[in-house]
C-alpha cells in the first residue's frame, strides 16, 4: 500500500520531541510495497482535531478518520485497514456478488499486505480536487451536527455517502466510487474476469434502480400525489 501525502497531512503525522522531527514519511516510495491501490492523503481541522481523508487515486473511492493525534500514524493505519474490510463487506452485502467464504478469503489477500505500506509526499492535482470536496462534505456535516458521525457505524455509513457520489477522471466517463473501487477489489483479489466484471456492473445498475423507486414512491407520496 502506498499513500502519498500533501503537505497538511504530512505535518498531521509528525511530532517533534527536544527539538527532533519524527515523520512516517519516507523519502521515496518502496516498489515492494505496491500494489493495485494508491492512496491520497489530506487532512484539515475541525473544532482542534485531525481529520484525515485517504482517497484511492483511479476509482476515487475515499474513507474519513477523525479524532487521530498529531503523529499518531499507526492508529491511523489501523482504522484505515478495519474501515476499508467494513465498507467492502458491507458493498458486498448490498450487491450479493462473493460468498461470505470467497469474501473473506478475498479480505485477507488483502491482509497480507498489511505489513508492506509506505508513506511519502506527494500530491495528484486530479484526486485533490475531489478530496477538497470531501473536505466540504466534512466541513457542512461538523457544522449540521456539531460533531462527525460516530460511532464506526455511523463513520461507515458517512463514507458510504461520498462514495455513492458520481465522480470523473481526467474529463472520463461519470462513476460511483463505491462501484469502481469494489470491482477493482473483485479483479484483483477475487480475481473476477472481465465477463464477471461485467455481470457485477449489472448487479450495481439493478441496485441503483431499486433505491431509485423507492426514493421516487417516497416523493410522490411525500408530495400527495398518489391516487386516492
Amino acid at each position: 500500500m502506498q499513500f502519498y501525502c500533501s503537505k497538511a497531512a504530512a505535518e498531521a503525522l509528525e511530532t517533534t520531541h527536544k527539538g527532533k522531527v519524527k515523520s512516517w514519511l519516507e523519502a521515496a516510495p518502496a516498489s515492494k510495497a505496491a500494489g493495485p491501490w494508491v492512496w491520497q492523503v489530506h487532512a484539515i481541522k475541525l473544532a482542534r482535531q485531525n481529520v484525515f481523508i485517504v482517497m484511492e487515486r483511479e476509482t476515487r473511492f475515499s474513507m474519513v478518520f477523525w479524532g487521530i493525534k498529531k503523529g499518531d500514524g499507526e492508529t491511523l493505519l489501523k482504522q484505515f485497514y478495519a474501515r476499508l474490510v467494513n465498507l467492502l463487506l458491507w458493498i458486498n452485502q448490498d450487491v450479493n456478488y462473493l460468498s461470505e467464504v470467497d469474501a473473506v478469503a478475498a479480505i485477507e489477500r488483502i491482509l497480507e499486505r498489511v505489513q508492506r505500506y509506505c508513506f511519502v509526499a506527494g500530491v495528484d492535482r486530479s484526486a485533490q480536487t475531489h478530496i477538497n470536496e470531501v473536505a466540504r462534505e466534512c466541513d457542512y456535516a461538523f457544522h449540521m451536527n456539531g460533531c462527525l458521525p460516530n460511532p464506526e457505524g455511523e463513520a461507515a455509513a458517512f463514507d458510504m455517502k461520498i462514495n455513492d457520489t458520481l465522480r470523473s477522471v481526467r474529463g472520463g466517463d461519470y462513476f460511483w466510487p463505491f462501484e469502481a473501487f469494489f470491482c477493482s477489489w473483485a479483479r484483483e483479489y477475487a480475481g473476477a474476469t472481465p465477463a464477471q466484471c461485467e455481470e457485477l456492473m449489472q448487479r450495481f445498475l439493478q441496485l441503483h434502480r431499486a433505491k431509485s423507486a423507492i426514493y421516487g414512491d417516497n416523493f410522490i407520496a411525500d408530495e400527495g400525489w398518489l391516487p386516492k
